[in-house]
């Protein structure tokens, strides 16, 4: 009866169920009668909770070195399949998986019918970095068939493979509550927006994957992957205070990972916290993980602050290692503010020729040719400028009004507004600029009409009303 208790916690599939059924099995392997059972139960028990803290990015019990190194001394050539099958996917070693994984595909295919280990460990190899490799990988509901109503199986092939079954997943844990690891799972398919397409899209369902990432950290606590993806919710929600928390528990989990770093740097500044953020960026910086992006934040945050000449030190280095977008475009506003005008038309071209779609990078670059009375280029800069904040802010006003009648939080929906409204204000006035700055550069190339039609649209602004009206003045004398 222990015997088949065990064996029936290792078949229900969650990991606390293994890691009961673990325990029985070596319990049980002092009983001569069952001694040999017990062993093997307890090699599969150890690779799939090896498998399943991996798969989720838990922090590793280390159940199956114990297994390989000391419970089974010379362990059956099936085991030793195991054994080595489990410990390249749970190392994610990619290309021993290459290599290898062709007689492992085939053992496991074998067995399916009727071993739900290998049932589990085949759709892992079909599932997994190399799955391209393996046959019949499109067709794992038929080939697992007769094991996937085992709730182990069902498990992998409903949060293992691409799509994810949302819906069985919810019957699973309806069925075994003790399956918690499920909320995570959930919780990843409802910020993913899975499930709930609107108008050809996927709309995240923040409260709902918020509800099943807490049900799973009341369960583990001590997670990484989960309270990483907390922390990354909490940017998405823009509350960057508890953001920066579930950061820091990941790093006292976790201490050298870089994401984490970054993104408490990142909740930092954008919840205004710029010394508190340099100082984390000092701290990465001393890791050696990931330098570039420590010096860009390290710059970003400078330059608000006015440390513009440490600011650019640090851009400048970062330039290094870090290629995208930002580095080129926080190098030439720093530029800007340093008025050192030919680096950073230089910067700026750079950085747009990386993201084309930026507004401010746009807005930057049609400033400085205009500063340089570059006419030719300030015309046209200025008007792709002005036009780009036309697009930015139809879209904010969309969002604004979808804020309004969405449902959420009023706390979230009073920070979102509060967000995209400012962001509106800031946008309306950059607008304004590229506009006087297109009349101005049509002017004095002479093109009239041009220059009319961008000084109308500044008449009772509030800046530029006067120097608009000049503008239209001198249009207009004969």
């Amino acid at each position: 009866m222990r015997l088949e208790r065990a064996t029936q916690d290792l078949l229900a599939g969650c990991l606390d169920c293994l890691n009961a059924a673990y325990r029985a099995f070596l319990d049980l392997r002092d009983e001569p009668a069952v001694s040999g059972e017990a062993t093997d139960g307890a090699v599969r028990a150890a690779v799939l909770i090896a498998l399943r803290e991996a798969e989720l990015g838990l922090r590793t019990s280390r159940q199956g070195q114990p297994i390989a190194a000391g419970v089974v001394s010379t362990p059956t050539p099936e085991q030793a399949q195991i054994l080595l099958t489990s410990e390249a996917l749970a190392s994610g070693d990619y290309t021993r998986l290459m290599r290898e994984q062709a007689p492992w595909v085939e053992a496991f295919r074998g067995r399916v019918d009727g071993d739900a280990t290998s049932a589990y460990l085949w759709l892992s190899l079909a599932c997994g970095p190399a799955g391209f490799a393996v046959p019949e990988r499109n067709l794992r509901s038929s080939v697992v068939a007769t094991t996937s109503a085992v709730p182990l199986v069902s498990f992998k092939l409903a949060a293992g493979c691409t799509p994810r079954n949302r819906a069985a997943l919810e019957a699973l844990l309806e069925r075994e509550p003790r399956f918690v690891e499920i909320h995570y799972v959930l919780g990843i398919i409802a910020l993913a927006g899975e499930g709930q397409p609107n108008q050809g899209l996927f709309v995240p369902n923040l409260e709902v994957a918020d509800t099943h990432y807490q049900a799973a950290y009341d369960w583990r606590p001590d997670w990484p992957a989960l309270t990483q993806a907390i922390a990354n919710l909490a940017m998405t929600a823009e509350d960057f205070g508890r953001a920066h928390e579930f950061y820091e528990r990941t790093l006292a989990l976790v201490p050298d990972n870089a994401d984490a770093m970054v993104g408490g740097i990142r909740a930092l500044t954008y919840g205004g916290r710029y010394d508190e953020a340099i100082a984390a960026a000092n701290r990465m910086l001393t890791t050696d993980r990931s330098p570039g992006e420590a010096l860009y934040w390290r710059a970003f945050n400078e330059s608000l602050l006015n440390r513009d000449n440490d600011a650019w030190t640090d851009i400048e280095q970062a330039a290094v290692t870090l290629i995208n977008a930002d580095v080129p475009k926080l190098a030439g506003i720093v530029a800007v503010k340093r008025r050192d005008f030919e680096v950073a038309r230089e910067r700026l071209a750079l950085s747009l020729g990386r993201r084309s779609t930026d507004c401010e990078t746009r807005f930057y670059f049609q400033a400085v040719v205009s500063e340089q009375r570059d006419w030719k280029a300030a015309a046209t800069a200025a008007s792709e400028s002005a036009a780009c904040f036309d697009g930015e802010l139809a879209r904010l006003d969309r969002d604004i009004a979808g804020l309004r009648t969405a449902d959420m939080p009023e706390a979230r929906r009073n920070r979102w507004m509060a967000r995209r409204e400012a962001e509106v204000a800031g946008d309306t006035r950059m607008r304004a600029t590229a506009w006087f700055n297109a009349s101005a550069a049509y002017f004095n190339l002479s093109r009239k009409d041009d220059a009319r039609r961008f000084a109308e649209k500044l008449v009772g602004d509030q800046a530029f009303d006067a120097r608009a009206r000049e503008i239209l003045d001198r249009l207009n004398a004969p």
